[in-house]
């Protein structure tokens, strides 16, 4: 009689393969899921910062270029350039002349928050204004690990005094 030869796995060697094999995919997924927590929150991070520099940039070009500036009850109004900045729904908005509208400068996913702009140097030749606010990533799942939220300072010389 020819002993027969066994071609397949024993009941202890799959149970070990699985075991090996569920360890592993359980490492990746975490991994993976890590890499896109990280990832999406870059994101936020930068959207919040392009958002503030180009907020920033705009308030300086218009604020460097006017005669005077006035701030009452949260509006920058832009004297002889005639322009208004304030916090409207969230959303910093530029309005230019009394009857035009309102554009927002801010993106839709961003949130403005403590807007202020505060007299440093009231100098006749070189006044100096200090503008701060907040700016808040909207988080529209509402998971803790995509929240970000950063303060902006500037300090801004106007070229032409009163």
């Amino acid at each position: 009689m020819k002993k027969e030869k066994n071609c397949g796995f024993t009941l202890v060697e799959v149970i070990v393969y699985l075991a090996i094999v569920s360890v592993v995919m359980v490492a990746v997924i975490g991994f993976s899921q890590r890499i896109i927590i990280v990832y999406t929150k870059s994101k936020n991070i930068q959207e919040v910062q392009q958002g503030a520099r180009f907020a920033l940039e705009r308030l300086a070009q218009d604020m460097r270029s006017c005669q005077s500036v006035d701030f009452t009850g949260g509006v920058l109004h832009l004297e002889s350039d005639d322009i208004d900045y304030q916090v409207e729904d969230g959303q910093l908005t530029r309005k230019v002349g009394s009857t035009g509208s309102a554009t927002a400068i801010t993106g839709s996913n961003l949130v403005v928050q403590n807007f202020t702009v505060t007299t440093m140097a009231n100098t006749v030749i070189s006044p100096s204004y200090q503008i701060e606010f907040s700016l808040k990533y909207k988080n529209s799942n509402n998971l803790p690990e995509y929240d970000w939220q950063q303060d902006f300072t500037t300090t801004i010389n106007i070229r032409h005094g009163n």
